[in-house]
């Protein structure tokens, strides 16, 4: 009796334990998905910044060209 007893609480700790241990990966996984939306965020501000400046060239350029003319 006294073995069945500890081994239902070890089974019992047991899945105490798996529980735990599902809780800190799905809390580790939503913290690289934090990370690696922000990083896309910054990546996808950057190109925006520099389709903003390769655009601001080429027009300054074409408007050059129009001027000499």
């Amino acid at each position: 009796m006294n073995q069945e007893i500890k081994e239902a609480l070890l089974s019992f700790r047991r899945r105490e334990l798996w529980a735990l241990e599902d809780e800190l990966r799905r809390a580790e996984s939503a913290r690289h998905d934090a990370a690696l939306a922000n990083s896309m965020a910054a990546i996808a501000a950057q190109a925006a910044h520099e389709n903003a400046v390769n655009d601001a060239y080429k027009r300054g350029f074409a408007d050059a060209w129009n001027l000499s003319r």
